[in-house]
């Protein structure tokens, strides 16, 4: 019963990291980018937008990300279970580098 239970677990960070990781692909490109679609001549990287707050969201996602993994790290029993905690801590910083 306690296995099923660290399974669970395991299988919830899991969902947890690939719905995050399809947050952060969403969140790429400009905020206005819709804007050129209506209108061919509004360009969507003329419009100032000094908040920041894409950016800050993208990066919390990514820490979010990585302490998933590092957790998954620290509790994993097999070799092959670390080597997949590293390579998604990997996917996850290079696909923040690849969606600014």
């Amino acid at each position: 019963m306690v296995k099923f239970f660290i399974n669970l677990i395991r299988y919830g960070l899991y969902a947890a990291y690939g719905y995050l990781w399809l947050l952060l692909i969403a969140l790429q490109g400009e905020k206005y980018d819709w804007m050129s679609e209506i209108d061919p001549s509004i360009q969507a990287s003329d419009i100032v937008d000094d908040s920041g707050d894409r950016a800050t969201v993208k990066v919390m996602m990514v820490i979010c990300m990585v302490l998933l993994q590092a957790v998954m790290l620290g509790v994993a029993q097999r070799r092959h279970e670390r080597k997949l905690a590293l390579l998604l801590m990997a996917v996850a910083v290079v696909t923040y580098c690849v969606t600014r």
